[in-house]
């Protein structure tokens, strides 16, 4: 592909074309800038006759999503005019249930919109609008001023430019970072300059920076720039490097292209040797190639949004990077495309009529088969009780409105990358142990039964105490805001956690007798066969007192705050009518009314 690039720029520049049409994009590719209103097309049409001019090529990436904005904004008028027929209804008291929904749907997609293409203020509004309709099914003098001065302001907003979108300049933090150390400003700066648009941020450095500022901020490349005189400081500080950050690739340019430095270099096993004069394009196309590219084969995601703007927008982002983009507008289709689809990423919005985002991130989450499908959240709602529901509800990250292109293609790549990294070494362990995930009885992590044992064994404890007419208990727990504590830390840690948490449990329980599960990704469930519901309450108790002695801290929540289980706990005497999967059932609707509690808590339903 590289090969292919490089030839298709020398054939435009032999054709005459100057300008630079094709970027190099950090670790995804390449892509076609999007073209400047003048001088190119001027000089296109001087050069084709009128009768061979060729069709302009199609908008990809950022150009698409530009395109989308543009038709967004061009529908503005007519939604506003949907609203301000809802104000005449209203007013001459003709406003039927049939146009109440519509207006409802109407201003839900509205906030949508304005919040993904910088209308901030805007999408609060009509959100506001949104739940006034919702939540005044009958309308007063003061519920119709209302609504009269929120659409007067929203107006307000949306006659002015929007503040920021989905184009705006990528979060600090979110991108790579490369460390530039040069004594060239001006290159430097350039560089600086048009680093966002290729998903990465600039650091500048000179040879006085101390290893221990590079230690604290550790950049995902470094370039060094050296010339005769630096060559031989230069040369130590690389030596230096390898030391320091042997796993770091790092990029040399060289004022002079001299063999015995190259060898020199080589020796160091440096990534890449560059020789000036070069230009940015150049570099940034080095550093593309240092690091290996996330793009995935096959790689699918699912997009659930009721707004059909935002569905073109999140799948104009994706698809320019080989990502199979399946969009589904009404919520209510959700779990039968999820099974037909088999996707590898769910992109959520969290507010959506009939079921919202967070009903059904928690119907994945129940299922053993998605239960560690990637899920991420889009919404505008960015406060700390927000995005606790949004983990709780078993999401494994958010994006905040308005969207940033490279973040939402960054993150997307990344999680299905890492989820099937983590779904390859599961594989290789298991290889190792000869067996098949149906065989498997102990879960590689915690080392505690596995899920396909726990059915057998649930199905053999039924079965036997049917005869006996003694009572079986089942216990289903989680951990509190799991997700939060991984975002916070690290999967690495939180794999650590998970093996405390297992360890815990399985010192309160009868060896002997019960039977300790890992059933999600920080879900278990315990078995009590011979048990009652007050002896099933009495090994919750025991639980609880001994995570809170294990103190695991969890500072993504509060100051001193630690880890903790919320607990769903049913119990029955089993019969022929019904099965273990009831008992599984009303185990975690106990499970999801104790964490709409709290955290820390329990709730107890008897089958």
């Amino acid at each position: 592909m590289t090969n292919l690039i490089k030839d298709l720029r020398r054939k435009l520049k032999a054709a005459g074309m100057m300008e630079e049409l094709i970027e190099t994009v950090y670790r995804l590719g390449y892509r076609l800038k999007v073209a400047p209103n003048g001088d190119i097309q001027e000089k296109q049409d001087q050069a084709e006759p009128e009768d061979e001019k060729q069709t302009d090529l199609e908008p990809e990436g950022l150009g698409l999503i530009e395109e989308v904005a543009k038709d967004f904004q061009a529908s503005l008028a007519e939604r506003i005019e949907v609203l301000e027929k809802a104000v005449r209804s209203l007013q001459v008291g003709n406003f039927d249930s049939a146009q109440r929904e519509h207006v409802i749907d109407e201003a839900h997609r509205l906030a949508g919109g304005l919040g993904t293409f910088g209308y901030a203020k805007g999408s609060e509004l009509a959100r506001a609008i949104e739940h006034l309709l919702t939540e005044k099914s009958e309308f007063g003098k003061q519920e119709l001023n209302q609504f009269l001065q929120l659409l007067a302001q929203l107006q307000q907003e949306i006659d002015q430019s929007p503040v920021s979108g989905m184009i705006s300049q990528p979060q600090t933090g979110i991108m790579p970072l490369v460390l530039v150390i040069d004594d060239d400003h001006l290159f430097c700066e350039s560089l600086r300059q048009a680093a966002p648009m290729r998903g990465l941020q600039i650091e500048i450095a000179d040879k006085s920076t101390p290893l221990h500022q590079i230690t604290n901020n550790p950049p995902s490349v470094i370039l060094v720039s050296f010339d005769r005189n630096s060559m031989a400081a230069r040369l130590t500080l690389l030596e230096k490097l390898k030391v320091h950050f042997p796993a770091i690739p790092v990029l040399t340019l060289a004022e002079e292209d001299r063999l015995d430095t190259r060898i020199t270099v080589a020796r160091l096993g440096m990534g890449r040797y560059l020789v000036k004069p070069t230009t940015t394009d150049e570099v940034f196309e080095a550093i593309a190639k240092i690091l290996p590219s996330p793009t995935i084969p096959n790689a699918k995601v699912m997009i659930v949004d009721d707004d059909p703007v935002q569905l073109k927008a999140l799948k104009a982002l994706l698809q320019p990077w080989g990502v199979q983009v399946t969009c589904v507008g009404n919520p209510q289709q959700f779990w039968q495309v999820l099974i037909s689809t088999e996707p590898d990423l769910l992109l959520l919005d969290l507010e959506m009529p009939k079921f919202n985002g967070f009903e059904l991130c928690r119907v994945v989450r129940q299922d053993s088969k998605y239960a560690d499908l990637p899920v991420l959240v889009v919404t505008a709602h960015t406060s700390t009780s927000s995005i606790q529901q949004v983990f709780a509800a078993g999401a494994d990250e958010f994006i905040a409105k308005p969207i940033v292109g490279p973040e939402l293609v960054t993150r997307v790549l990344s999680r299905i990358k890492r989820t099937r990294m983590q779904q390859q070494l599961l594989r290789c362990q298991q290889q190792q142990l000869q067996v098949s995930p149906k065989e498997t009885k102990i879960d590689l992590l915690t080392q505690v039964a596995s899920r396909h044992y726990l059915a057998e064994f649930l199905e053999q404890q039924w079965q036997r105490l049917i005869h006996k007419r003694s009572w079986l208990c089942l216990i289903i727990c989680d951990i509190d805001h799991f997700q939060a504590y991984n975002y916070h830390y690290s999967y690495q840690t939180g794999n650590t956690c998970l093996q405390q948490v297992a360890r815990t449990i399985c010192q309160c329980i009868d060896p002997s007798r019960d039977l300790v599960a890992r059933s999600g990704a920080d879900e278990f469930m315990i078995v009590l066969p011979d048990t009652s519901l007050d002896s099933a309450l009495q090994v919750v108790e025991r639980i609880q007192q001994a995570i809170a002695t294990l103190q695991i801290s969890h500072p993504s929540l509060t100051r001193n705050s630690h880890i903790t289980l919320s607990f769903g706990i049913t119990g029955a005497i089993p019969t022929p009518e019904k099965s273990y999967r009831n008992l599984i059932a009303t185990a975690n609707q106990a499970l999801y009314t104790a964490k709409a509690r709290g955290c820390n808590t329990y709730c107890l339903y008897p089958l």
